[in-house]
């Protein structure tokens, strides 16, 4: 079965049986927890970078049509 569908049917939030199965996972293989908060700390670097992309591509935009005028 799928995680939402195993919380729904013990009413908790699906975001605990992630949390749970991480945690096991981590105990299984504490390797795998190294991973898992490496990917956690790209993920949140991306994240960053799109932000500042978009912001860059905001203030060309604006840049650009003051020229214009």
């Amino acid at each position: 079965k799928s995680v939402p569908s195993v919380a729904e049917s013990l009413g908790i939030d699906k975001s605990l049986l992630y949390s749970w199965r991480r945690q096991a996972e981590a105990t299984a293989n504490p390797e795998a927890e190294k991973e898992l908060d490496e990917m956690d700390k790209l993920r949140k670097r991306v994240f960053e970078l799109e932000q500042e992309r978009d912001i860059l591509k905001k203030a060309l935009a604006i840049f650009s049509r003051r020229k214009d005028d």
